[in-house]
């Protein structure tokens, strides 16, 4: 509607802010669908990760999982395989236990974490 109305006719400028008001609503919707599926992500974690209590926190938010290999030493041959969970306030280290089953080994609290550049 908006692009074939002139923008001399008398509705125009209705018109915009009517678009602009709907592209606010649909953005607000959009962020707390986003904000939902996140902690229904992390609900879904905690049930599968044995050994954590809860992983439900105000400001948390799901980033990324994935494999990760761990060496004792530098010269360690062989590692050990742990399956990583990054949150924007903590990284958890699992062990994976089956298909969706995880066993909690480590949670690094990134609050009390100093990052040094070398």
């Amino acid at each position: 509607l908006i692009k074939y109305t002139p923008e001399t006719h008398p509705d125009w400028e209705a018109l915009q802010s009517a678009f602009s008001k709907i592209n606010s609503v649909v953005a607000d919707i959009n962020e707390a669908q986003r904000q939902a599926e996140g902690l229904q992500r992390i609900l879904d974690l905690q049930k599968m990760i044995d050994g954590i209590d809860s992983l439900v926190s105000p400001g948390r938010n799901y980033v990324k999982e994935g494999e990760l290999t761990t060496y004792k030493s530098a010269k360690s041959k062989s590692g050990e395989k742990r399956h990583v969970f990054f949150f924007t306030d903590l990284i958890l280290l699992t062990i994976k236990r089956g298909e969706k089953r995880f066993e909690h080994k480590l949670s690094v609290d990134l609050d009390s974490c100093v990052l040094v550049v070398i």
